[in-house]
């Protein structure tokens, strides 16, 4: 939460806001919903004399916690994680066997918040014990 506030804070600074919106924007392997991430492009393209709202600088302080990258978790790896779900990807839902897939065929090390979320659950799903993310 301290960080939250911290970004949030820091994005009162017209400049900043603009230039994290169109980081978050271009982060490679990002998980954006299609909302957030034409949001941070409005955002990134802002004028200089527009002044976000503190709904928007919660928002951006939001997206940015999103962001954080993740190697593991309860003491198992992300790469161990999907290579145990790659072995039973055929069995999941199409959506969860894409992104099984999609995490194996680019050897995936990390992963971001939400991505570590679903990729803890799907490693639950296949009978493996951990804590939830």
């Amino acid at each position: 939460m301290a960080m939250m506030f911290d970004i949030a804070n820091k994005a009162k600074d017209r400049r900043f806001f603009r230039d994290l919106a169109a980081e978050l924007q271009r982060l490679k392997y990002n998980d954006w919903t299609e909302w957030e991430w034409e949001w941070l492009g409005q955002m990134a393209k802002k004028p200089d004399s527009y002044e976000h709202s503190e709904t928007e600088r919660a928002k951006l302080a939001q997206i940015y916690s999103y962001s954080q990258l993740f190697s593991g978790h309860d003491r198992r790896t992300v790469a161990d994680m999907v290579r145990a779900c790659h072995q039973y990807h055929a069995d999941l839902a199409e959506e969860d066997c894409d992104f099984i897939v999609a995490l194996y065929e680019r050897q995936a090390r990390s992963v971001r918040k939400r991505e570590l979320r679903r990729l803890v659950r799907l490693y639950a799903d296949i009978g493996e014990h951990i804590a939830a993310a």
